[in-house]
């Protein structure tokens, strides 16, 4: 995404070495586009008309091409795709540009924030070591593993809370709300799942140079303890700090230690991650597959279905 400079500085701070990292993102702030969300195609009224109007702006603007309207996937054209696009057109499209192998014929992208639920859809943090340390309904971001997902309905057990988890209702064969053969549309990006057990396991032991390419306990952005991937082609040597310009321009990836909720409470935030893959446990149904992230290593584990862990998405790279 472009980091925007005043016009007159411009070359300035291309020529600046402490921007050289930067230098190709570097843009005028005379090319700023400032969206006001509301009427854009300027007919006084809005609806579907302003929606078509910026996914045609966006199309001129981004690597990406969004070929539907119900940008959240909720199956309905509302102002709330219209608030999505604002924030793809402002904020840069939510992916992570490098690329993981997580087989021997498969590389997947990453999503630049963890998923979260605003109260109505599905969102992308913002920054990818943003997660929340208090429950509230506008802002969730620990979820049961569960085959559902019908958070609108109000009714307990459907909740994203990790404290209602309706036990009656689960079973061996359940299939994760947001896995590969049931993808989420978030934020305008389509085919969005958390991955497997065996891509976790893939990604972090057994393609190339795999152990040189993550680390743990790492400190971005003030956060301590987060998980940092790297891509497949990184030819560098991954160190123990960075800010977040320095991980989105090389293409890393950050997990941060968001903790895990149990019953009112999120516990291990700042010192472990925990995140759901799309895998059942063996046998037992009570239990999921977690990719969890400690100070010391990563890896994947059981962990009881009615705690609430974080998802960072994925998409299969094109």
């Amino acid at each position: 995404y472009p980091i925007y400079v005043p016009g007159k500085s411009l070359d300035t701070y291309k020529n600046d070495a402490g921007w050289s990292l930067y230098k190709n993102r570097l843009k005028s702030m005379d090319e700023l586009p400032v969206y006001e969300l509301g009427d854009v195609d300027y007919n006084n009224k809005m609806g579907v008309g302003d929606i078509a109007a910026l996914i045609s702006i966006l199309n001129g603007k981004s690597g990406d091409v969004y070929d539907t309207a119900d940008m959240n996937g909720d199956g309905k054209i509302d102002v709330k795709d219209l608030e999505v696009l604002k924030d793809v057109l402002l904020n840069g499209v939510p992916l992570v540009q490098g690329k993981f192998s997580v087989s021997a014929t498969k590389q997947v992208q990453f999503t630049s924030g963890n998923l979260y639920w605003d109260g109505g859809q599905y969102r992308i943090e913002k920054n990818q070591t943003d997660f929340p340390t208090t429950k509230t309904a506008s802002h969730v971001g620990n979820f049961y593993w569960t085959s559902l997902a019908d958070y609108q309905s109000g009714k307990a057990e459907y909740m994203p809370y990790a404290e209602n988890y309706a036990f009656s209702t689960q079973s061996y064969d359940d299939k994760f709300f947001c896995g590969e053969e049931n993808p989420l549309t978030v934020d305008g990006l389509k085919g969005l799942y958390a991955m497997s057990n065996d891509e976790w396991k893939y990604l972090l032991n057994s393609r190339a140079n795999a152990d040189k390419l993550y680390k743990v306990g790492v400190l971005v952005n003030g956060k301590k303890n987060c998980l940092v991937i790297a891509p497949d082609d990184f030819k560098g040597t991954l160190k123990s700090s960075y800010t977040l310009d320095e991980l989105n321009a090389q293409g890393l990836v950050c997990l941060p230690a968001a903790g895990s909720y149990y019953g009112s409470g999120n516990f291990s935030y700042n010192y472990n991650g925990y995140y759901w893959t799309m895998s059942a446990y063996g046998i037992m149904k009570d239990c999921g597959e977690i990719m969890k992230t400690t100070s010391d290593e990563a890896g994947t584990a059981g962990y009881s279905r009615y705690c609430g862990c974080s998802i960072r998405l994925v998409r299969t790279a094109e």
